[in-house]
């Protein structure tokens, strides 16, 4: 949702885990690095506070 379906777009971490309702930091870097290491995860700063996700990202998003 935060990408609006499209590749290439930027993810902000603070709007997604408003919207997600996770309040812990470090529990959202864990699901983070996981879906970097599936390939859904174009490009992040270090701490995913924003991120780029890939087609296959949004796909397995907007099927989930």
């Amino acid at each position: 949702m935060e990408a609006y379906g499209r590749a290439g777009m930027y993810v902000i971490m603070d709007q997604l885990t408003s919207r997600a309702n996770l309040s812990d930091p470090e529990e959202f870097r864990t699901i983070a690095q996981y879906l970097e290491g599936k390939g859904w995860i174009a490009e992040a700063d270090p701490d995913y506070g924003i991120f780029v996700l890939t087609l296959e990202g949004i796909d397995e998003a907007i099927n989930y």
